[in-house]
């Protein structure tokens, strides 16, 4: 796996892409969680729904301090293909277009479980 300055530049970009889709992903996703936590009808499911919304906080944390490494070419990665960038962008916009409601909210959950484990199949944990 090579680190940032053994990249091309193409191959750079295409690690960025996949990056900021998969953030796209997480925030679209704490944005949803946070406004089922505003209208949940109960504690049980505010708490649950808040649950989520520091999951979501602290992965793109996570993928933030990856980024960090990578640009700072101390993190090797595995250089993305059209095809993964593709599946990261596609999985962002599914998470945008699912509506927010409680019916939802296992759709959301799991969207954003396939968009990190798309980026960590590019960026795996050190």
């Amino acid at each position: 796996m090579p680190k940032r300055a053994e990249m091309t530049a193409d191959e750079i970009k295409d690690y960025l892409d996949a990056y900021f889709a998969t953030v796209d992903t997480l925030n679209a996703a704490l944005t949803k969680f946070q406004t089922l936590a505003t209208l949940a009808q109960t504690p049980e499911d505010a708490s649950r729904y808040n649950a989520e919304v520091l999951l979501a906080r602290r992965e793109l944390e996570l993928i933030t301090n990856k980024r960090r490494a990578f640009q700072a070419d101390t993190a090797s990665v595995n250089p993305p293909d059209a095809a993964a960038v593709q599946r990261a962008k596609d999985i962002s916009a599914r998470v945008a277009e699912v509506q927010v409601k409680t019916a939802q909210f296992t759709a959301i959950v799991q969207l954003m479980a396939d968009g990190l484990t798309e980026f960590a199949k590019i960026h795996p944990a050190t």
